[in-house]
């Protein structure tokens, strides 16, 4: 019976691919010595492949351990971003719609309490414009002239 070469295709493989003639014939049905006078007479090369599937089981197991560590960065990344949401949320809720609520029954206030009301009055009177943190130039020089305008009053009277 002729051996098909969809067959003598998949042994070549085999053998190029390091297989060992034994291994060949169990898993193809082919007669050793038959596999052995063809990979002689066709001059096939043992072992010829073996480094490139050796080499590609390596990139596929370095590919699989790159995609769990990119999963786990990406798990990482996911969870921070959570907290960090989770954390201004209660940031917010705690300072700005809370502080209403706890200056009611003022009794119940703690520092922090009183520091965060202080901080959020002195904030939204800077951003609306009603206090200014910082005194005016004018003011500055009015003050200092008329400190000016003192001291030479004085100097005036003294001397005359």
């Amino acid at each position: 019976m002729a051996i098909k070469p969809e067959i003598w295709a998949a042994a070549r493989v085999m053998f190029e691919g390091g297989k060992v003639p034994q291994d060949i014939a169990d898993k193809l049905g082919i007669d050793r010595s038959t596999i052995a006078k063809k990979a002689k007479n066709d001059d096939w090369q043992k072992g010829k492949n073996h480094s490139l599937i050796v080499d590609e089981a390596r990139v596929v197991a370095e590919k699989s351990q790159l995609n769990s560590q990119e999963l786990g960065f990406h798990n990482r990344e996911v969870e921070r971003l959570t907290e960090d949401a989770k954390m201004i949320h209660t940031l917010t809720k705690n300072n700005m719609v809370g502080v209403g609520n706890k200056l009611r029954n003022h009794q119940s206030l703690n520092m922090n309490d009183h520091k965060a009301a202080q901080d959020l009055i002195d904030k939204a009177s800077i951003t609306l414009g009603v206090n200014e943190r910082f005194a005016k130039p004018a003011n500055i020089q009015q003050n200092t002239q008329n400190k000016m305008t003192e001291i030479i009053f004085t100097r005036a009277t003294v001397a005359g």
